[in-house]
């Protein structure tokens, strides 16, 4: 059964196409390069990504977000880890939330790490 690369693991190739860093027993692209994040084999031979590094954020839905599998807006194809982009954003649960833009008073280094700007203040993560 053949299915589509996400988009998490596609490596670009020396004629301009693309193949699927997903072939490989080291879930590597031609050039080396390990395909961001932890993937495993599911019954039905589709590759589910469970978790991202810090400083991604995990999506499987064309909106960006990360949702369950058995969710109707999960894609197989959109499967990727999103690196936040360095002290611009921060991402507190990898596998569950998105970047987020990093706030005043806050300095962000692209993952959970975040340093209050004014000496004294305290932030706390809000319960969701």
């Amino acid at each position: 059964v053949c299915v589509t690369c996400p988009t998490g693991a596609e490596c670009a190739s020396e004629g301009g196409g693309k193949t699927c860093g997903l072939r490989s027993a080291e879930l590597a692209c031609g050039s080396g390069v390990v395909v961001v994040g932890n993937w495993s084999r599911v019954n039905d031979g589709e590759y589910h990504l469970s978790s991202c590094p810090s400083g991604y954020s995990l999506v499987n839905t064309l909106s960006g977000t990360s949702v369950g599998g058995g969710d109707a807006l999960y894609r197989h194809d959109a499967q990727q880890c999103v690196e936040c982009l360095d002290e611009s954003q921060y991402v507190l649960r990898s596998d569950v939330d998105t970047c987020q833009k990093c706030p005043r008073g806050l300095r962000c280094h692209g993952d959970g790490t975040l340093d209050p700007v004014v000496g004294g203040s305290e932030w706390v993560e809000e319960e969701v």
